[in-house]
């Protein structure tokens, strides 16, 4: 008997992992766009992939920008595959700049896995360079405000608020480039003072926008062990061709849920700190990009 009920046992957790792990691995959710005409026989290629910081001597025009956004597991076992699928169907030779991040500190109600890259086409040798693309990005360092001070809790609200604009930037149709640059508080007044030249080359030739993100005053109280954050930021996003700020907006997030309501919550989330920042920041970036233009079509049909 004692053997019977050991055999079901065992049967049952094994087809709850089961469970667990396929529900884990979910399609991702793709997003595409075309920045080219369509080809006139597009599919049936093969594509090569670049990761990011491998090089790529061979020039080429960017044809579109491919990404996947969902649960981590399922981004992280599917994606390649289904951005390679997609940038054959927009006529691209090779993806470029391929790249996967997570977020794992706090769940933020939104995907915690994404991954995308730039669906390109070669170009003959000796090809003069297209121009940069609009759906392209170059995000310097976030500009901080006082409440971050200089430490290591000012590179973690930078590092967060990076990551978390690029995937947010993905799920509209964009391809983020991280430059080392740290942006002076008067954006865009440095870009303009640069040369024609410079300017088109800040950040990566491929992108013609730059975006600014400013973290401004955070507010926390404390309530029943629980600690709530809220902040506060402004974007911007300037054209590096039409030398202006082509759009800009502000948010406001907070960290707070009403699930947090036990002191077991709350206790865990003082062994880690920077997870409300991660949802307050992430909260306060979704606000900002409701008005950011969408540039995404319908992925390929299977």
């Amino acid at each position: 008997m004692k053997q019977r009920v050991s055999a079901q046992l065992w049967a049952t957790a094994g087809l709850s992992f089961a469970i667990l792990f396929f529900s884990g691995c979910a399609n991702p959710k793709l997003h595409v766009t075309r920045t080219a005409p369509a080809p006139s026989a597009p599919g049936g290629r093969a594509v090569k992939v670049y990761e990011i910081g491998d090089r790529v001597d061979r020039p080429y025009e960017i044809v579109g920008v491919v990404s996947a956004t969902g649960q981590r597991a399922g981004v992280r076992s599917k994606a390649r595959k289904q951005l390679l699928a997609e940038a054959a169907a927009l006529g691209a030779d090779a993806l470029v700049g391929y790249y996967y991040d997570q977020e794992i500190t706090a769940p933020t109600g939104d995907a915690d896995g994404w991954a995308g890259a730039l669906a390109v086409k070669f170009l003959p040798s000796g090809s003069p360079a297209p121009a940069p693309s609009k759906a392209v990005v170059a995000l310097p360092h976030t500009i901080l405000g006082p409440d971050f001070g200089t430490g290591r809790k000012a590179e973690k609200a930078d590092a967060i608020a990076r990551k978390h604009a690029r995937m947010l930037l993905a799920k509209k149709g964009y391809y983020v480039v991280f430059t080392e640059d740290k942006l002076a508080s008067g954006f865009p007044d440095g870009l303009k003072s640069l040369s024609a030249a410079d300017r088109a080359n800040y950040g990566s030739p491929d992108a013609d926008l730059v975006l600014a993100v400013s973290l401004g005053d955070r507010t926390a109280f404390n309530a029943i062990l629980v600690v709530n954050a809220s902040q506060a930021l402004t974007t911007a996003l300037y054209s590096k061709s039409a030398d202006a700020v082509v759009w800009q907006s502000a948010g406001k997030g907070a960290s707070f849920d009403v699930t947090e309501l036990g002191a077991a919550f709350g206790i865990g989330h003082l062994f880690v700190p920077s997870a409300k920042t991660v949802v307050s920041v992430h909260a306060a970036l979704a606000r900002a990009f409701e008005t950011l233009p969408d540039l995404t079509q319908a992925p390929a049909a299977k």
